[in-house]
């Protein structure tokens, strides 16, 4: 909220500029106005991308955690957890479940017949 009171402020102070009688002065107050206008038209299409951008990032994400989870490894940093029961990722501390790891069922138990 500041920043678009001081955002207007400027705009003001850039109009004052244009109706003044200095001509350097009347050149940069013009040049600002473009340049409000401009971000001011932009910005919806920026923030449309960034929107964008994360939305793919978090699919790319939930994407990589499914492949490190059917390969065995660590959702969070990719370490090859075969073989670890403790339940933590010794790389980076996540807590992981061990029966996402398919090495381990590659050789389902066979039942116990009595």
């Amino acid at each position: 909220m500041v920043l678009i009171r001081l955002y207007m402020i400027l705009v003001i102070v850039a109009v004052i500029a244009l109706t003044s009688d200095i001509q350097p002065l009347k050149i940069s107050a013009g040049i600002f106005l473009l340049a409000s206008i401009l971000i001011v038209m932009l910005r919806p299409v920026a923030v449309a991308l960034r929107w964008l951008w994360r939305s793919f990032h978090l699919i790319l994400s939930m994407i990589q955690a499914d492949i490190w989870r059917a390969n065995g490894r660590c959702i969070s940093c990719g370490y090859d957890l075969t073989g670890n029961v403790s339940g933590v990722c010794p790389e980076c501390a996540n807590k992981v479940k061990s029966e996402h790891s398919p090495r381990e069922h590659d050789n389902p138990p066979t039942e116990k017949l009595l």
